[in-house]
């Protein structure tokens, strides 16, 4: 421990510590070491007073009586658009909805304070995961405030509760995002180089959220104006934390002053990023609120908000942490103001801006903020890559050119040019499908991160007047782009309200729908972009040109692709080399760049250039020692070799190392462009990673003004996605699209490369991909009336939903069948008819003609227990709110009705005796 390490006396507030003078320990706790800093007299007397302030040992107060359905559930104040035009317009019913949707969030984000930062930081501690903290009596501080926490989150879902039972509202607590909090929270520990880093991370976000949730909850704590219920739960759980915030204080400060320097620092960047998390308004969360709540304009006026800076901040007290800081003398070195800032002035709204959207929202900001995306360049004939690796057959001391960068300049936000002729659409509203896939490679993938047997992804097909246009998504890296099937499912469903509005021919173009949907999809980049790529394919095949003209760009001339050898034995990879010879470039992956051994098999058989990945796997202690090695071996381009946030490694390699390195996982948005310059060569854009063709296309332009190596690839896909990716490739100095040849399925036809890797785009518009309904890399896919008949009759079984012979509904046009597909047979099937519950059944929420009857689920016995039927449902409820429909209900079984309620459906009335087919349910739930 450090000499001037401080002690514990005196950290906490200092009325709390006179009303525990005292109070004896509870029996069994040993006395006061006074050779141990940490159980010191203040833990004990936090300890021995737990009985007499902590709320979990009151009385509850009854929630029913204490509601008052005259007051509002919160206060009109603090929202962040409670003087915008939009929200001033709507009816006195609308905005006591969102008041009482915001009062759910309040709750929501409150609960995932206390579940998802600050008791897993507790539980840290109290294993023993950081230096200096230890003992009994931490240890029993520690469980105490964890059983306060559990308590609070039981105090807050009551609250939420009583306020759907007395409001008449469903306000689901599911249909709402992660919390920005504990968002960021889960980015930042996952792109953190190590165990160290991740719990100084969730160490530092629980310390700003134990210190400054006093001043989040006082915003209701002391609103005697609002709901009593409200008012009063806040109070209540206020009174513990302010015992929390002093033991969070200690622990702070004894942890920094065990930490070396640049543990020190990055644990004082952690509080900032917390604290920035933690006072911000969630906009993702009101964006969803005012999907749920159908606010017409709701996502303008949001939009407006965030682009104002006097908005971003929901608490403004920040004293707590300003304490801290200035204890740990540290005050001069952290960027952020943790004094109050006070109410910051607001402008006036512009009379109009309630009709007319101004200062739209930035390209780059739907990952969460920072600087606005680069300017595309204007369109024109291509200037010459700077700083590029020319790949050419490696001769004896041969090496790569590599002239220096210019410096950056700042660029402005403006649209992509269009050289096609406008006005070609009819202006009716653009209908938006989703399909999903399973696709198999050749090859079992495998890299230094993962191996990847199959790959699911969601295809997005949007179509207007019998044109479509597709985008793609994959379940890739589900955790880190937040694609999980459920999530993409989930994303497309809450947008749907947005979705139902989107014009390809809007002022503004393609760019302009592009920042609509960032706004609504911050954290879902693979959502994003599969929406933005199928406006554009769309867009272009209405005008009837190809995409590369419809984005304003040349004909892509003499494209050629590496080869990706995936990581496997060596006797394997040398085979996947000589099942492709010819090839310009090899992209291999290494699991350990000191491992020369394999490059030196392929080397005997290619004079090809080697591009080597990491895929974030390496370290500089292997890597660095072969650079010259690597070099020899005629390897032309590194790629990712170190962790995504590993920026310091990164910089010194980039210095060091005589072989170009390209940023990868590095770049997931423009945000990170101007790190990536410091610390790489270039950069890998994938338009999935990027949000779409609109960024991916301004971040290749701004990555060539800056002088860096571009690179086109692709994320496991299938054609429908890789072939619009291909469209930019005239644009990057290394294009890698091989994907389609990897695969072993596929979902239809577009780009096509041959034996050596080159590219032919196809002479179709748009991005020429034509889906075929007979390939097998299709799961569920929509089909005609006819598919679903045989699997109704087949599937049987005590478990299947009614799954009745064809009804008279399933030739009428709004009617939708869905099937499971296997190697492009159907193994499920399901309907979706445009009808409401019958008479006497009053679903909650549902508006008329906005139901969707689900119809003749079944699944053949081969395939129940793989996810089939989950995977079927999915898509339906997506198809329905894509559809316009509020709810999807039907009747099921007995047997059905356990797999039902599992997916979220709830029971309504009483059973039902139907003739020839016994008991069924009517069982019913929200789309959103």
């Amino acid at each position: 421990m450090n000499r001037d390490s401080p002690t514990l006396e005196g950290a906490p507030d200092e009325a709390l510590v006179q009303e525990m003078e005292g109070s004896p320990l509870p029996e069994g706790v040993p006395s006061f070491d006074p050779n141990d800093p940490v159980e010191n007299a203040v833990i004990r007397r936090l300890v021995g007073n737990w009985h007499r302030r902590a709320t979990v040992k009151r009385e509850e107060p009854d929630l029913d009586e204490l509601f008052d359905t005259s007051r509002a559930d919160y206060p009109e104040q603090i929202l962040p658009f409670h003087d915008h035009p939009t929200y001033l317009a709507l009816a006195p019913e609308k905005r006591s909805e969102l008041l009482s949707w915001a009062w759910i969030a309040y709750n929501r984000h409150t609960v995932m304070a206390e579940q998802k930062v600050a008791n897993p930081a507790f539980a840290l501690v109290m294993e023993g995961e950081y230096p200096g903290l230890s003992g009994e009596a931490l240890n029993l501080s520690l469980a105490q405030a964890m059983v306060d926490e559990q308590y609070h989150t039981l105090m807050h879902l009551n609250a939420s509760a009583v306020t759907r039972r007395r409001r008449g509202h469903a306000l689901p607590d599911a249909a709402l995002p992660l919390s920005h909090t504990a968002r960021v929270h889960q980015e930042l520990r996952d792109r953190a180089g190590g165990r160290a880093e991740k719990s100084l991370t969730t160490l530092a976000f629980a310390t700003v959220s134990e210190i400054s949730i006093n001043a989040y909850l006082d915003l209701l704590a002391e609103d005697t104006a609002i709901q009593p219920i409200n008012s009063t739960t806040a109070k209540l759980h206020n009174r513990d934390e302010y015992c929390h915030a002093s033991i969070s204080h200690v622990l702070a400060e004894m942890v920094y002053h065990h930490l070396d320097a640049p543990q020190r620092r990055y644990f004082l960047d952690m509080l900032m990023e917390g604290l920035d998390a933690f006072v911000a308004n969630d906009y993702s969360t009101w964006h969803r609120i005012v999907d749920l709540a159908g606010i017409d304009g709701g996502h303008e006026m949001l939009a407006d908000c965030q682009a104002e800076a006097g908005r971003k901040r929901l608490v403004r007290d920040y004293t707590g942490l300003h304490k801290l800081v200035e204890q740990m003398g540290v005050a001069d070195q952290v960027d952020f103001d943790c004094r109050s800032l006070g109410p910051r002035p607001l402008r006036p709204w512009p009379r109009d801006v309630g009709l007319a959207r101004k200062g739209a929202a930035r390209l780059g900001e739907h990952r969460g903020g920072g600087a606005g995306l680069l300017a595309a360049a204007p369109p024109g004939p291509r200037p010459p890559a700077r700083g590029a690796a020319v790949l050419r057959p490696v001769r004896p001391g041969g090496g790569v050119v590599r002239r220096p960068a210019p410096r950056p300049r700042v660029l402005v936000p403006r649209a992509a040019g269009h050289r096609c002729a406008p006005g070609v659409a009819s202006g009716r509203p653009v209908r938006i499908t989703a399909h999903e896939t399973s696709l198999t490679q050749r090859h079992l993938w495998r890299s230094a991160r993962e191996a990847i047997p199959m790959t699911r992804t969601v295809i997005v097909e949007a179509e207007q007047d019998g044109v479509s246009g597709y985008g793609e998504a994959s379940c890739f890296m589900a955790d880190h782009y937040n694609s999980g099937l459920d999530r993409m499912h989930a994303d497309l469903r809450r947008t749907a309200p947005l979705l139902a509005t989107l014009d390809v021919d809007a002022p503004g173009g393609a760019d302009a729908v592009w920042r609509r949907l960032a706004a609504a999809l911050p954290a879902s980049p693979f959502v994003l972009a599969a929406l933005d790529c199928a406006i554009h394919d769309l867009r272009a095949r209405l005008h009837g040109v190809p995409l590369w003209k419809s984005l304003g760009l040349d004909r892509p001339q003499g494209l050629r692709s590496s080869y990706s050898i995936g990581l496997d034995t060596p006797e394997a990879m040398l085979g996947k080399l000589r099942e492709r010879p010819g090839w310009q470039a090899y992209k291999v992956k290494l699991a350990d760049p000191g491992d020369l051994g394999i490059l030196r098999e392929l080397r005997r058989e290619t004079d090809a250039p080697f591009l080597i990945d990491g895929n974030c796997g390496w370290e500089p202690a292997r890597l660095v020692p072969a650079l010259p090695d690597l070099h020899a071996l005629g390897v032309r381009l590194i790629e990712q070799p170190y962790p995504r946030d590993a920026w310091e490694q990164a910089r010194a390699l980039k210095e060091l190392s005589p072989i170009p390195v390209i940023a990868d996982e590095s770049i997931t948005s423009p945000a990170d462009l101007d790190a990536c310059t410091a610390a790489f060569h270039g950069i890998n854009v994938k338009p999935m990673k990027s949000g779409g063709i609109t960024p991916a296309l301004a971040l290749l332009r701004a990555a060539r003004e800056r002088g860096l190596i571009t690179m086109l690839g692709c994320m496991p896909e299938s054609a429908a996605g890789v072939s619009a990716t291909a469209h930019l490739g005239g644009l990057v100095d290394h294009l890698d699209v091989d994907v389609v040849d990897l695969l072993a399925v596929d979902t239809g036809q577009g780009l096509t490369l041959d034996a050596t890797g080159h590219v032919d785009l196809p002479e179709r518009p748009g991005s020429g991909y034509l889906p075929d309904p007979t390939a097998h890399g299709w799961y569920v896919h929509q089909v005609p009336a006819e598919h679903v008949h045989p699997v109704r009759r087949s599937a049987g079984g005590p478990a299947q939903p009614t799954a009745s012979p064809a009804p008279s509904q399933d030739d009428h046009p709004g009617t939708r069948h869905l099937a499971v597909l296997r190697r492009g047979r159907a193994v499920g099937a399901a309907s979706l008819y445009a009808e409401d519950p019958p008479d006497g059944y009053a679903v909650p929420g549902a508006r008329p003609g906005r139901g969707r009857r689900l119809h003749g689920v079944a699944t053949l016995e081969e395939v129940r227990g793989t996810g089939a039927g989950t995977s079927l449902l999915r898509t339906a409820l997506t198809l329905a709110a894509l559809d316009g429909a509020d709810t999807v209900w039907a009747q099921v079984p007995d047997a059905a009705l356990g797999f039902c309620r599992k997916h979220g459906f709830d029971t309504l009335g009483r059973p039902l005796d139907l003739p020839d087919t016994g008991r069924h349910h009517l069982v019913h739930r929200s789309t959103r």
